[in-house]
């Protein structure tokens, strides 16, 4: 399936073509550094660039012709605040199960749910992993998918 980014990768400009989720955990990740005792760290350490990773993997239902599974993967530096994208190949997901996912509910957001699409295929196929169930359905390591984006990603030193 497509990637929904425009690119395979997106400068910190098109930020909002990836999910947010992935954007909130580096933020959350620069935050988290901004104590105290991490700019100690960093001091006795002479750490230079401070980097965080972030990965996202969401159900596109919308624009397409079955519901895709898609990895967003996000690299930030906080020393040259330069941030990159980048979006894995997408999976085909059965439709019944995201319809299953849905009807858990969610958490304020329709496109949030409160169980996840892996939760619903490992409760039907015994000793699926509820993370890599990419690999049983398609043959693709969810995984592989992700060091496949990422090793065509520019890398914001």
């Amino acid at each position: 399936s497509q990637c929904p980014l425009d690119q395979t990768w997106a400068s910190s400009r098109t930020t909002t073509l990836a999910p947010p989720g992935a954007y909130n955990r580096i933020r959350n990740a620069m935050q988290r550094l901004q104590d105290s005792e991490f700019a100690d760290i960093f001091l006795q350490n002479s750490v230079g660039a401070v980097m965080a990773a972030s990965v996202e993997n969401y159900v596109q239902t919308q624009d397409i012709d079955r519901p895709a599974d898609f990895g967003i993967v996000v690299i930030h530096n906080a020393t040259t605040h330069q941030t990159v994208a980048g979006c894995s190949r997408g999976v085909t997901v059965p439709p019944e199960y995201v319809a299953r996912a849905r009807r858990f509910g969610c958490d304020g957001d329709a496109n949030h749910g409160n169980i996840t699409l892996g939760s619903v295929l490992a409760a039907r196929v015994p000793g699926l992993d509820q993370a890599n169930w990419h690999e049983v359905l398609t043959g693709s390591s969810r995984y592989e998918l992700l060091r496949e984006v990422i090793r065509k990603m520019p890398i914001p030193w």
